[in-house]
């Protein structure tokens, strides 16, 4: 540069740097290749001025503060007015009362003063900085923290969704259950492989596993913010947006199969969007994709967003359709092979998959009904949906409202980019599937159906205002939008990581639920206290809550008279607090109502046995005998009955089946040997009383062993100089001395012994 040139203060002409993002301290990536062939910065917006993008964002900004206003007020009118009708948005309610102020309040100040830009200026640059400028930072100490975070947060009620029948069938060492997949089949494979057994353990391990997939989601969702833009605005407002979210729940001890379907369906939309914005091929979605439906078949809901990747691919894309194919279609292929053949191999038969897929939802209908109450035409099954929707991401698909381009859809231009229809697209099927699909518990009970799915809500919402400003989201946007999903979801979070609030809440979001579901619901409650019932030490906090459950499953039947399950488990309880009486009545009015019902079957056979009315036991028992439904404990009932009667060779049969459904039952090889001596079959005696002894060697089992090896040897002497002969009577005569030795011998058995001696001597 010449002297005169800077004694004018003409500044020198330096060399263009790669622009350095401010949050993360690195260069910025170059753009992704425009969607219409020309270059375009990230996020696909096409190049504006700054008084150009203030003026396009001013109609959108104001339609989203107006629309986050109206959420913040219907929280509001929500927690005044009570959870039936807007239990989606409710939550404030549970809070105590100054947060019950200081929490909107907050979102409005945020929504209508300069205080929202100025938080999303901290969140913009400190924040997002602090969080996303490392590596170690976003992908070792977020995680770890957050797993702290959600196992002090987790949920301590299992009312939602399958919530308590998971844990029980777990518990009971259920290998398989349907379209739980291969998540369910690990929760019940390592319940056995770490030695684990009861109730208890099987919640918490289905803690612990659900809040290590919280983990993987953290780093997840701090990897897709850094991702998909350069914006840090952008990145702190995806990353709030992913973590403030209610399906969130499923990584806080949520007792279901839905946390690792809920990290692979945010992986998968995440590589979707990253994959259209020219960042990865699509191999990436189909691997996620892949992963969803290898642990949950739900992940099939979101299966249409994979259509497009191969018939309207970005322009980087593979030009040919069967290379496209082979990346998308063979690694979910693949996987799911893998997961298919786990499964087979850890014993998974074609019976059992009939039972799972087919007979068990033989009469079940997969769509929601036209007419009728809660269905299509009822306005309650809409305001459920729109309440659902609430619940999931309110923030998230007001942006996705307001933000989107609705002149341009309207005129079908082709400035929309592609992946802007793709997510649009894909909110919108995920809400038809919501109101058509038939959630035969509610949908505010059911609300976890859908919960994994849902982030695509997120992801839709903060791509159009990507796409909206160019790549670099208003600090105004960015304050608001996350004070106002923090405030809205923080409540949600915090109601359920404690039991007596989430069973208020629960019970009030039923109330207006359709007539089984909210019986169905009742019933879970009544569930919850009995199990409470079950753990509690004093005598006098046991019968209290017994009560509650008592009155929960009264209830249960007032609303849904019609169906004999509600009546078995009110009868049920009442048998095991010892109301037997009571128990009777209840279990006439379950055969009244199916008289084809396993359980009142078995109960009225075990009362009118208790009572020995042994000829009403025995028809009872005779409609179940050899029913698989049939119970070891129905089974063995019906061999007392027949025994009593003289119906020997009935019993036995009964016995056996019996055994067959538990072979732990010491008690029931006794009476079935017995029966064994009684008929003459010595070889069963001697079969059941070894088998008896084994389990638990008491003094009946050597008398009785010994006794059936002398009674079958006794006539036939010419086995006793048999080696084989020989060997069983002095098994038979070391099963006497073992008692008599413990001086518990009577005088038959002295008798005995001094039989078998003389037969071993003279052999």
């Amino acid at each position: 540069m010449s002297k005169a040139t800077r004694r004018r203060g003409a500044k020198p002409r330096s060399r263009k740097k790669p622009a350095r993002d401010a949050a993360a301290g690195r260069r910025r990536a170059p753009a992704a290749p425009a969607e219409h062939g020309r270059r375009e910065p990230p996020g696909d917006a096409p190049r504006i001025s700054a008084s150009g993008r203030a003026a396009e964002l001013g109609g959108p900004q104001r339609a989203l503060r107006l629309v986050l206003t109206a959420l913040v007020l219907l929280g509001v009118v929500a927690s005044q007015t009570g959870a039936a009708h807007l239990w989606g948005i409710s939550h404030w309610a549970y809070v105590p009362l100054p947060w019950q102020i200081l929490l909107p309040l907050l979102a409005v100040v945020c929504i209508w003063t300069p205080i929202g830009e100025r938080v999303g200026r901290v969140l913009r640059a400190p924040i997002a900085g602090a969080l996303f400028r490392r590596r170690w930072v976003a992908y070792g100490v977020l995680p770890l923290v957050g797993v702290a975070l959600l196992w002090i947060s987790r949920s301590r009620l299992h009312c939602y969704g399958d919530g308590w029948l998971l844990g029980e069938l777990v518990a009971r060492g259920a290998p398989f259950h349907g379209f739980d997949f291969v998540d369910y089949h690990l929760h019940a494979r390592l319940l056995g492989w770490l030695g684990l057994s009861g109730e208890a353990q099987a919640f918490q391990l289905f803690a612990v596993m659900s809040t290590i997939a919280g983990g993987f989601y953290i780093a997840g969702s701090a990897w897709a913010s850094r991702a998909l833009t350069d914006d840090s605005g952008g990145r702190v407002l995806l990353f709030a947006l992913l973590l403030f979210f209610a399906p969130v729940e499923m990584f806080m001890g949520y007792a279901e199969c839905y946390s690792y379907l809920a990290l692979f369906m945010m992986l998968f939309v995440v590589t979707l969007a990253a994959h259209y914005a020219g960042r990865v091929s699509a191999t990436w979605p189909a691997l996620a994709f892949g992963g969803g439906v290898t642990f949950h078949l739900d992940a099939l809901f979101l299966a249409p967003l994979l259509v497009p990747i191969l018939f309207w691919p970005p322009e980087h894309a593979a030009p040919d359709l069967r290379r496209r194919l082979a990346q998308v279609l063979l690694p979910i292929l693949a996987l799911f092979a893998l997961a298919v053949a786990f499964l087979l191999l850890d014993g998974y038969t074609r019976a059992l998959i009939e039972l799972d897929f087919f007979k068990m939802r033989a009469g079940q209908r997969l769509l929601e009904r036209w007419s009728g109450a809660h269905g299509l035409l009822d306005w309650r099954h809409w305001r459920d949906v729109l309440n659902l929707l609430l619940l999931f991401a309110p923030v998230a698909v007001a942006m996705l409202a307001c933000g989107l381009p609705w002149r341009a859809i309207a005129r079908r231009r082709r400035a929309v980019p592609r992946r802007i229809w793709i997510f649009a697209g894909g909110a919108l099927w995920l809400t038809l599937l919501i109101a058509l699909i038939h959630m035969k518990l509610g949908i505010a009970r059911d609300w976890d159906l859908f919960a994994a799915p849902a982030v695509v809500y997120v992801l839709a919402g903060v791509l159009v205002w990507m796409q909206r400003s160019g790549g670099r989201i208003p600090a105004r946007v960015v304050g608001m939008a996350t004070v106002t999903s923090i405030v809205l979801t923080v409540p949600w979070f915090w109601i359920n990581a404690d039991a007596e609030r989430a069973l208020t809440r629960f019970e009030e979001a039923i109330a207006d639920q359709p007539r089984f579901a909210r019986a169905y619901a009742h019933e879970e409650i009544g569930k919850y206290f009995r199990k409470q019932a079950e753990a509690a030490s004093d005598a006098q906090r046991k019968t209290e809550l017994i009560e509650r459950a008592l009155a929960e499953y009264r209830h249960t039947v007032e609303i849904f008279p019609s169906n004999p399950r509600f009546h078995g488990v009110l009868g049920a309880l009442l048998f095991n607090s010892g109301d037997h009486a009571a128990a009777f009545d209840v279990f006439q009015r379950v055969y009244e109502v199916d008289s084809t019902y396993a359980l009142g079957l078995e109960m009225l056979a075990l009362l009118h046995a208790e009572r020995e009315q042994w000829r009403p036991a025995l028809r009872y028992s005779r409609k179940l005998a050899g029913d698989p439904r049939e119970k070891a404990r129905s089974a063995a009932v019906h061999g007392l009955v027949a025994e009593q009667l003289g119906l020997h060779r009935e019993a036995i049969d009964a016995y056996t089946r019996a055994l067959t459904k538990d072979q732990n039952r010491p008690d029931l090889l006794e009476r079935l040997a017995g029966l064994g001596m009684r008929t003459g079959d010595h070889a069963l005696a001697e079969r059941a009383f070894r088998a008896a002894l084994r389990l638990q060697p008491t003094d009946s089992a050597r008398v009785g062993l010994a006794a059936a090896i002398w009674s079958d040897l006794r006539e036939r002497p010419e086995q006793w100089r048999t080696p084989e002969g020989r060997q069983r009577l002095q098994e038979a005569l070391g099963a006497i001395e073992a008692v008599e030795t413990a001086g518990r011998a009577n005088q038959n058995v002295r008798q005995w012994g001094e039989e078998i001696r003389e037969a071993l001597e003279g052999g």
